[in-house]
């Protein structure tokens, strides 16, 4: 078969080569004790698209920076407990139309998808990141340390928006599930990872995996450009500065959080792959301990190949069955 990245039976071993951070669950175990604790304020607002049959909202809130974060939930309009389906959008995109999620709702889900913050939606970004802060969202705040990670706030905000439609009287709270492609891929691992509530995901090509072994790649292009241009200027040496920088990034790298996940995991991969490298999602893939299953597609690169949503359908329904 075609070759990009390491061979299918190393790819099934690899453990990755990002530092994990020695305190990274204490970490992310109080970032998430705040998350939870933390009261802030979101509307819920109707919209346009509801009918007598479907109720489509726009959902926004406060995180605890102060930033205003927005969502969109199409559901049911019957009163009722139904299952709820979180979904996230690519790099740079945005949650895109209401009528798309409106075939969740004709197979009687919820589904709620969000807008990361200052990408092309209606979410902003009100902490200010330092050197290189807008240059690319994987350096965001890299210069003032792993409390200022941009992706680290979108990582809660995932988990904000959970813990606001868990309250909600139509959620299900015992049928929760995710789905996303690349940057949305690897923010359904972290919607699994911080939230064990959540009983089946599939990430489709995912993000925000292993950094460093796309630097032993040279592979930091398109999504990952930006830590090449933030090695180049802000530690062009390799010195200690630039193993710092590796182990903050670490704080930030979904396959260390992947030993947290507990939801059954249907993964889709391309072996060509050129932006997101089948080694990069293997090291989080392996990780996993749950039930799991990853659909290798010997031939495809980043992009989602027309049955996954089929195989997504399929696979919520057969766990549905059995609830």
């Amino acid at each position: 078969m075609p070759m990009l990245d390491m061979p299918i039976e190393r790819l099934r071993t690899y453990q990755g080569q990002n530092p994990k951070p020695a305190d990274f669950d204490a970490f992310w175990d109080n970032e998430l004790e705040k998350i939870h604790a933390f009261n802030g304020a979101y509307e819920i607002i109707d919209t346009e698209f509801s009918t007598k049959n479907v109720k489509v909202e726009d959902l926004f809130f406060t995180a605890p920076d102060g930033s205003r974060i927005h969502a969109k939930i199409a559901r049911p309009a019957a009163e009722g407990k139904y299952p709820t389906v979180f979904l996230v959008h690519g790099k740079g995109g945005n949650l895109g139309a209401s009528k798309s999620l409106l075939s969740w709702v004709s197979e009687g889900f919820v589904a709620a998808s969000i807008d990361c913050r200052s990408q092309a939606g209606l979410s902003n970004d009100a902490t200010e990141r330092g050197l290189l802060g807008q240059s690319g969202l994987i350096v965001r705040g890299l210069s003032k340390g792993r409390d200022y990670l941009y992706y680290k706030d979108v990582f809660l905000d995932v988990v904000r928006l959970v813990d606001i439609v868990k309250a909600q009287p139509y959620c299900d709270v015992d049928r929760l599930y995710a789905r996303g492609g690349s940057q949305g891929g690897a923010l359904t691992l972290v919607c699994a990872a911080l939230c064990p509530e959540i009983k089946a995901i599939a990430p489709i090509v995912p993000f925000l995996c292993d950094y460093k072994r796309l630097y032993e790649m040279d592979q930091m292009e398109r999504a990952y450009s930006e830590i090449k241009d933030y090695v180049r200027y802000a530690c062009p040496i390799d010195d200690e500065n630039r193993a710092k920088m590796w182990e903050t990034l670490g704080y930030i790298d979904v396959q260390h959080l992947a030993p947290r996940i507990k939801a059954e995991t249907l993964w889709f991969v391309g072996l060509m792959d050129n932006i997101c490298p089948p080694s990069t999602q293997f090291a989080a893939y392996n990780k996993i301990t749950a039930k799991k299953e990853i659909v290798v597609y010997t031939n495809h690169g980043h992009e989602t190949p027309w049955e996954i949503d089929d195989r997504f359908f399929l696979f919520l329904t057969r766990h549905e069955s059995v609830k």
